[in-house]
């Protein structure tokens, strides 16, 4: 019952939007061990993703910053064809993602007709064609972890399609009016903000769907200039990592994509086709390491167990000595004898006095 309540605790904390909550993060992986298609989807559902949804120039842009930032140019320098989650699961004929979502009109398919899986190469939006058993390295993605604002001393904003000032402002109250405005003008979401560190004014900076990879778009340097007065908080909702685990017990040479739309990208409270990313806080949290459902539940079940041996019974049972030598016998009964001289000798000396009043009360009757 209890790990029943538990899987209804996440499914309905991941399923509802709150307005004023932090974005999850969304965390590319790059798995440099190559793998077949269905291989990378296992390992993927079991770390509680799906494989890469490649859906249009921002994704790819993302990718291209994280090749350069995080990966150290994996993909670029090897020109690797990479796995990504479009295929044609069994019985249909068309294809879609692991999640099951169709095909958007940005994506240049090609005429697939041997095949079930696609590959892409370089970073762009032209897949082909490739066998589900070969091998090919592949990026898994997940949504986890509090985005952040990475604050950039000495520097300010440019290139923004429309920028907002506020006066008499911390940056906590800027990230907060990022959010809101954000809201409010759903056509352009405010992707950083430059606080003035003396007179307390802040810069919102805000991009509209004319402007190319949004989400990376104040990550690169050249949308900076130097401003001593001025921190520049840039909204991080996309990270990277690198995983070179050969996973050597995943095993799955299947020629067709065997996929069940097992990952539900929509129970998340953030993604990146129409909603706010919204962020409150300046420091970096850690990439949480991958965790499938059952595995959070343990550990939330871990967290909320008592440790027997940390109880007041155990610390008792620990502190606490029973002695039966004849010496601590005679030490307790002299100890008993102690306490009943000094109380009994009180009692001698206050004797005559509570008989004279016990005579008088009884008189009184």
């Amino acid at each position: 019952m209890n790990v029943w309540m538990l899987y209804c605790a996440l499914f309905f904390t991941n399923a509802f939007v709150f307005v004023n909550s932090e974005s999850e993060r969304i965390i590319y992986t790059l798995f440099s061990t190559p793998k077949t298609w269905n291989e990378a989807r296992d390992i993927c559902e079991t770390q509680n993703g799906q494989l890469l949804k490649l859906t249009g120039q921002d994704i790819v842009d993302r990718l291209k910053y994280l090749d350069k930032a995080v990966w150290n140019n994996a993909t670029f320098a090897s020109n690797q064809a990479m796995w990504h989650g479009l295929h044609q699961p069994p019985g249909m004929h068309s294809f879609m993602y692991q999640d099951c979502s169709p095909v958007p009109s940005s994506i240049n398919t090609i005429n697939i007709t041997n095949s079930y899986c696609t590959v892409t190469s370089a970073w762009d939006l032209n897949f082909h064609e490739r066998t589900c058993n070969t091998k090919n390295i592949f990026v898994c993605q997940r949504f986890e972890g509090a985005c952040w604002y990475e604050p950039i001393q000495g520097k300010r904003g440019t290139g923004a399609t429309t920028t907002v000032s506020l006066s008499n402002v911390q940056p906590t109250d800027c990230a907060l009016e990022c959010h809101n405005i954000s809201m409010t003008l759903t056509v352009q979401e405010c992707w950083a903000f430059a606080h003035n560190e003396v007179n307390f004014t802040c810069e919102l900076y805000l991009l509209n769907g004319t402007v190319t990879s949004p989400s990376v778009y104040y990550l690169d340097t050249g949308k900076y200039v130097a401003d001593l007065d001025y921190a520049l908080y840039v909204k991080r909702c996309v990270e990277g990592s690198l995983d070179e685990n050969s996973y050597t017990d995943v095993e799955n040479t299947s020629i067709q994509a065997l996929s069940g739309c097992a990952y539900n990208s929509s129970q998340h409270n953030y993604s990146y086709s129409g909603s706010i990313c919204y962020c409150s806080s300046s420091d970096q949290p850690p990439i949480p390491e991958p965790l499938s459902l059952e595995e959070k539940v343990a550990k939330i079940l871990e967290a909320l167990t008592i440790d027997s041996k940390n109880t007041s019974a155990a610390i008792r049972l620990l502190v606490s000595v029973q002695d039966d030598r004849p010496s601590a016998h005679s030490l307790g009964l002299l100890g008993v004898a102690l306490l009943c001289t000094v109380f009994g000798g009180l009692l001698l000396l206050d004797l005559n006095l509570l008989y004279e009043h016990l005579r008088n009360f009884i008189k009184r009757f």
